[in-house]
């Protein structure tokens, strides 16, 4: 495992230049998860969280501030599950930053083991925002 081995900094580097191994894939998901979570208001420090009581086997957050609110699932089972938000109107289209589906608030689909992070902004409009603040 990773967190046990003995690694070389020369086979790590090497490993994570192949994007077919497995650290590379590792890492590449972790930093584009970073790289969408460092874009999101809701992400700040001082943003407001509640957690969710949506089922047992999905710990969901809602992070909200003034400019955004957005809603952290991740499913810890070997099922995939449909949920819904708690208190948020079932017909609300909410877009998954990570994978860019699109979901009703009353029907979110999520995969064994998947994180989605949900917000009701449209995609498109977030990414040209977050392109322009790139530049």
């Amino acid at each position: 495992t990773i967190n046990r081995a003995r690694l070389s900094a020369d086979t790590v580097y090497a490993e994570l230049a192949d994007p077919g191994s497995r650290r590379a894939r590792i890492y590449s998901s972790y930093a584009d998860m970073l790289r969408v979570r460092s874009r999101q208001s809701a992400f700040d420090p001082a943003a407001a969280m509640h957690v969710l009581q949506i089922d047992d086997r999905v710990f969901a957050v809602k992070r909200f501030c003034p400019q955004q609110a957005l809603y952290a699932l991740t499913n810890f089972s070997t099922d995939s599950l449909t949920v819904c938000l708690p208190d948020v109107d079932a017909q609300l289209m909410l877009t998954d930053l990570l994978g860019g589906r699109r979901f009703k608030a009353g029907a979110i689909s999520i995969a064994a083991y998947e994180t989605v992070w949900l917000t009701p902004k449209k995609l498109d409009i977030m990414l040209s925002s977050c392109r322009r603040s790139m530049v």
